[in-house]
This record gives C-alpha cells, structure tokens and sequence, in this order.
C-alpha cells in the first residue's frame, strides 16, 4: 500500500497542519479547489506512483487503473505512465459507483473506519470541539490501520 496523497484546500500550508510528510507516510498538496487537477494529477504519477511502485526489473509493468478525471487525461500523464512501463485502464466517466473496485472494496471500509475515528475523537474532545486540518490526517493514518 502507497503512501496517501492529502490535498488540502488552500493557497498556502501552516506548519501546524502536519509533520508526517518527512519520514514518507503521506504526501500533502494544496488545490484552490482541493480536487485534483493537471498539474497534481502529473506530480502524483511522478513523484509519488512512480517511486512508490518501483520495481527491481524497470522492465516489468505496473496497472494503474484510474477513474476518467480530466487530471488522468492529459497527455503529459499518459506518455509519461506509458514511458515507464505503466499499463492504464480507464474506467468509463459516471460509473465508478458500478465498476470500480476500490470504491467498494477499499474505499467504503475506510469511508466507515474514518467515521468511527471521527466519532471517537469527538467523544473525547468534546461536543463543541472543532475539527481541524491537522486533525484529519492522524485520524485518516488511524482508520487505514
């Protein structure tokens, strides 16, 4: 399992937000958005998929499944997958509720753990305590564990 990429909603990062990206466990970014867009969709593949999926023989080829965004879709994204051995399939656009595994398979358990994470930090914290951005990611690590 790859590190997570976090892609927090901002122009600028606040120290207190996180310390986690030095040692590799996650990767954060910021989008105006907070979706993904080119030029993270391109940062991702390359400094994140790429080195995280490496193989001993850089012969051999890595599947890289991914949803029909537009980020997924430029050309810099896929001449750079296909030129480092990465194989893509793309999943038709408004189907990912039907054909994507992951949505079902991983990301529906972690959607349930994160909430019980979520629940018990505000049990403890307090029924007026607030959430913060640098809240979210232990409490993502926690509902991945």
């Amino acid at each position: 399992m790859i590190p997570p990429l976090i892609i927090y909603k901002g122009e600028a990062q606040y120290m207190g937000w996180h310390d986690y990206e030095e040692n590799g466990e996650a990767v954060f970014a910021l989008s105006s958005t907070s979706w993904s867009n080119d030029d993270l969709g391109l940062r991702w593949l390359r400094e994140h998929f790429y080195p995280n999926t490496c193989l001993k023989d850089s012969s051999e080829y890595r599947l890289l499944l991914f949803d029909g965004h537009g980020s997924h879709l430029t050309f810099e994204f896929v001449e750079f997958a296909l030129r480092h051995c990465s194989r893509l399939i793309c999943f038709p656009p408004h189907s990912t509720h039907l054909l994507q595994l992951l949505d079902v398979g991983i990301f529906s358990p972690l959607q349930r753990f994160f909430g019980q994470e979520v629940d018990e930090w505000s049990r403890r914290e307090g029924p007026y305590a607030r959430l913060h951005k640098g809240d979210f990611y232990p409490l993502l690590m926690s509902a991945r564990t």
